[in-house]
């Protein structure tokens, strides 16, 4: 008798690929675009509002905004989103090594560890690393927010 298993993956976890660069910003986009075939092209720049505690002199709770960049690129086939991962020191993805930028690949004609192998051959790239996070996690809420 045959075994049937069902697999059931968790459609609101979000994988993607953790990108630290020596580089700045505009060569690591310019490299990405070249090695992968895409155009990845600067979009509106995603603006995360976090609450201060009220300090001692203060009466009130301030907000501070917190803005990352956006590259997005789409064609019949695939989507890129990278979004950077740092911004007047907080991290969208703070658990274990400190990525620069987030690149989140859907795609039917590459996988994501064939694009995660590509990058870290690159020269400018210090290390890459597979995320997987959930919807409630900060660093989802970019990529949520783009869908």
């Amino acid at each position: 008798m045959a075994i049937l298993r069902l697999n059931i993956e968790d459609e609101d976890t979000l994988e993607l690929i953790g990108i630290q660069s020596s580089w700045p910003e505009h060569r690591l986009v310019w490299t990405l675009n070249k090695e992968l075939e895409v155009l990845l092209e600067r979009s509106e720049d995603y603006i995360l509002e976090t609450s201060l505690e009220a300090s001692e002199q203060g009466l009130f709770s301030s907000e501070d905004k917190k803005e990352f960049s956006v590259f997005e690129y789409e064609s019949d086939f695939e989507r890129m989103v990278l979004v950077s991962n740092l911004s007047q020191g907080m991290a969208l993805y703070d658990k274990g090594r400190p990525f620069d930028y987030l690149l989140r690949i859907d795609s039917s004609q590459r996988s994501l560890r064939d694009c995660s192998d590509l990058i870290s051959e690159m020269k400018g790239i210090l290390a890459v690393g597979r995320i997987d996070c959930g919807p409630g996690e900060r660093a989802s809420k970019p990529f949520n927010a783009l869908d």
